[in-house]
């Protein structure tokens, strides 16, 4: 299924929490979808409606989400859920991850409101200037019959044509900020496929979803594990519940070597296969120790998760905020400063 036809972030977190509360109080499935199906409209409503026919038809909640408008990898959230005996663990992991996925795309628009501003404001000065400040030191150059300032001269022609260069400005922040919200939407996306590795030493994106993925990874492999599920099964399926194909090609692979006898071995590993996790398989631990092992590391992706989201939402707006500000503050003292420096200098020529 495409993505333009599935039902996006927001609605599908509506479309877990209702489950997932379902599932906490026992209620059948097909008794309190019928009931909140018509609370939801647009697609959501939909999607409600053909869950709640195919439910009543008899078929299981994985094989009903196979045929309605939702990422394939939530349908595989589900069926660990299930096998393991832990749906409602499950949808309440896959809630947690997505609304933080949900949260930083809130945060980065609300940060971006302060470079606005000062953009706007950058904006209105260099207009009074060219309007005000350029003219009068032009004449002021004229009078003392001084050569023309060629930086003034330019001032001069963007105030006499800021019609012209502001609708060009307006179009390339509108622009930019149109290509941004797919790019966001996409990148934030679950089944994105951008980087997980920080630039600069600042995190970004792919590495907040990559730590969610792993988080999810993690969870319900520990589940499955506790319900006997052996690992051959258990680790395709979790791997399709995080959405990474990579890592769901790796799964795979490591399933096929344990289906024919092989013992895992680090180094033979897939390189995208999480290490913590292939330490944990290849040490030769028992149950109770591997369940507790991959517990621990699902509360450590997730709180790393937590720390990123804490840190850009307090940072990001100070860092944009600080880049675009002072770049527009050195415009403006280029804009003032340097006419009335060029002015002062050419005072102090003697006249002949």
């Amino acid at each position: 299924m495409s993505a333009s036809q599935q039902i996006s972030t927001e609605d599908l977190i509506a479309l877990n929490d209702e489950i997932a509360a379902l599932t906490r109080l026992g209620v059948p499935l097909q008794v309190g979808i019928a009931g909140m199906s018509g609370d939801f409209a647009g697609k959501l409503g939909k999607v409600s409606s053909e869950l709640q026919e195919r439910l009543e038809r008899g078929e299981e909640l994985d094989e009903a989400l196979g045929h309605v408008s939702v990422p394939d990898f939530y349908r595989a959230v589900v069926q660990a859920g299930m096998r393991s005996g832990r749906l409602f663990s499950a949808l309440e992991g896959i809630s947690s991850s997505l609304r933080r996925v949900a949260e930083i795309r809130r945060v980065i628009h609300i940060a971006l409101i302060y470079p606005f501003i000062i953009l706007v404001t950058g904006v209105v000065v260099f207009v009074m200037l060219c309007w005000y400040w350029a003219p009068v030191l032009n004449e002021m150059r004229r009078v003392c019959h001084m050569q023309e300032d060629h930086w003034l001269q330019t001032m001069i022609g963007a105030g006499n044509s800021v019609a012209v260069w502001l609708c060009a400005l307006v179009c390339l922040v509108g622009g930019s900020w149109y290509l941004w919200s797919r790019w966001s939407r996409r990148a934030l996306s679950w089944a994105s496929t951008t980087g997980k590795r920080s630039r600069f030493g600042i995190p970004t994106l792919g590495m907040l979803r990559h730590r969610g993925r792993m988080a999810t990874f993690s969870e319900l492999l520990s589940l499955m594990i506790r319900q006997d599920v052996p690992l051959e099964r258990a680790l395709p399926l979790c791997a399709a519940a995080t959405g990474d194909q990579q890592l769901s090609e790796a799964a795979e692979q490591v399933a096929h070597d344990l289906s024919a006898g092989e013992t895992l071995q680090i180094s033979q590993l897939p390189p995208v296969f999480p290490p913590l996790i292939g330490w944990l398989l290849v040490g030769g631990a028992n149950q109770s120790q591997l369940v507790r092992g991959l517990q621990h590391l699902a509360v450590v992706y997730s709180e790393r998760a937590k720390r990123q989201v804490v840190w850009m939402t307090l940072y990001l707006p100070v860092m944009l905020t600080a880049v675009l500000g002072g770049f527009i503050l050195l415009l403006e003292v280029l804009v003032v400063w340097l006419p009335w420096i060029r002015l002062l200098d050419d005072l102090t020529i003697p006249m002949i």
